[in-house]
């Protein structure tokens, strides 16, 4: 990474701590950081491989292809990501008080979708804390995309219920293949977010299923009393209604989708693998 700033130094070196601080308790739904390491003049955050394409990637590829995404993928994500951030938000500090920790940045970019059908969250950059040597953000200070902010962190410091919100509008856009706020600026999306209205998730597909698309409709609700008590609530929502032949139908989906792709990384894992080898040695002629 290139560290141009002061402020940009500190936060690298905060979330490569606060990495390690959750790589203490692992969660599946979390790639363990392994710390701060420096190479010549670049520093990086080394952490462990998610063989896999963010949810960014996964959504143009099947915009591009035409293909909406399973539902049970979208249940999929959701269950995995609100597991992950319902550990993120009662993790203790290292001296076992209560940490606070807010990701602030829920978005498809910050969400891998391993080749094993596994949802995996990422990027601590931003996040906020009680505890100010694992915070890489100052307490109070806005941060995130605002077409995933909730109405509320516009004005206050973000709170665990705008880690829901962000990934309803994840969601959302996952399942409707439509952003929740369809605006181009940010003095657009401002205003729209401030609204804090949006078109049904079932007006854009209504072959969804009524118990998902209350889930997610209510993680939306422009007051944070109005959704779910807890990331765990939501889970167990989804749980709730989550089928047998979920994991089957998410391999198949990303297989179909994403099979090429995953068979190039293999490959270049195995070459990566391997190390370098020797050149062949030229013979000359008798």
């Amino acid at each position: 990474a290139h560290l141009e700033t002061p402020k940009m130094l500190r936060c690298f070196t905060t979330e490569a701590r606060l990495m390690v601080h959750l790589a203490q308790h692992p969660h599946p739904g979390l790639p363990r950081g392994y710390g701060e390491h420096i190479h010549g003049r670049e520093r990086y955050i080394l952490m462990e491989l998610v063989h896999g394409a963010s949810l960014a990637e996964l959504m143009a590829v099947a915009q591009r292809e035409g293909r909406p995404i399973p539902e049970a993928l979208v249940r999929r994500v959701g269950l995995e990501i609100a597991s992950a951030l319902a550990y993120v938000h009662e993790v203790p500090a290292p001296d076992g008080s209560p940490m606070q920790l807010v990701h602030r940045d829920v978005a498809p970019p910050n969400i891998l979708v391993g080749f094993d059908g596994r949802a995996r969250l990422i990027d601590f950059s931003t996040a906020q804390a009680a505890c100010p040597e694992l915070t890489p953000e100052p307490l109070g200070s806005r941060s995130g995309r605002l077409g995933y902010m909730s109405p509320e962190s516009l004005v206050s410091p973000p709170t665990a219920h705008a880690d829901q919100y962000a990934l309803g509008a994840t969601l959302y856009e996952l399942a409707t293949g439509q952003r929740l706020v369809p605006t181009s600026t940010p003095e657009e999306t401002l205003a729209w977010v401030t609204r804090g209205v949006h078109t049904p998730v079932l007006t854009h597909r209504p072959e969804l299923s009524p118990s998902l698309a209350y889930a997610i409709e209510r993680t939306l609700a422009p007051s944070p009393a109005e959704r779910f008590a807890s990331m765990g609530a939501f889970e167990a929502v989804l749980a709730r209604d989550a089928e047998p032949d979920d994991a089957a139908l998410v391999l198949a989906f990303l297989g179909e989708l994403m099979g090429a792709v995953a068979a190039r990384e293999r490959e270049a894992l195995r070459r990566i693998r391997r190390g370098p080898r020797e050149a062949p040695v030229k013979r000359g002629s008798a």
